[in-house]
């Protein structure tokens, strides 16, 4: 679920890549890691389809960098993308790390992400005690099954439940994401 999903789909992705072009179906792989993506993506979409949208796309570039000057506040955020709890106590959860969009967003902002470590590493209770942040977003694309569990956390304080359908996907939304880190990290 949520970005594990999206990680799983991109390394599935040249699989079916493949198999669709078997058939004789054009495929075309779009790269969706890094903000960077979501002008590649739109770019790319719009050289294939003819569709005569370079000012819409540069329009969309601008509106990514005016939204991403960087905030007055420097905050350590944790991200999290998945938990288990055991017996209503966090167990462990697996967090945002580098190297994909959600890090960039929030460290153009300003802030910093107390993960250090490439990709979505997975952390037990003790690794996570010993983090030091000023906030942690739950990131997910559905409403969070767990989140009776966080408001009643030791980390009842810091938790922010960042629950929309765009969360996971870049695409012309991705403006959106921005904004709201924007409003969450003030």
């Amino acid at each position: 679920r949520g970005l594990g999903d999206v990680y799983k789909r991109q390394v599935q992705g040249s699989r079916i890549k493949e198999n669709l072009e078997k058939v004789g179906i054009k495929t075309i792989v779009i790269p969706y890691k890094k903000l960077a993506d979501a002008t590649a993506m739109f770019e790319t979409i719009n050289k294939n389809f003819n569709l005569d949208k370079d000012k819409q796309i540069k329009l969309f570039q601008s509106k990514m960098n005016s939204l991403l000057s960087p905030l007055k506040k420097k905050k350590k955020v944790l991200m999290v993308i998945d938990e288990k709890f055991k017996n209503s106590k966090l167990h462990e959860l697996r967090a945002i790390g580098t190297g994909n969009y959600f890090n960039e967003i929030i460290t153009r902002l300003g802030a910093t992400n107390v993960i250090s470590s490439n990709g979505y590493p997975l952390l037990d209770l003790e690794n996570l005690l010993k983090l030091k942040f000023d906030i942690l977003i739950r990131v997910s694309d559905r409403k969070i099954e767990n989140a009776k569990n966080w408001r009643s956390s030791i980390f009842k304080d810091k938790i922010y439940l960042y629950e929309k359908d765009y969360a996971v996907v870049l695409g012309p939304r991705t403006l959106n994401l921005i904004e709201d880190f924007r409003e969450i990290l003030k």
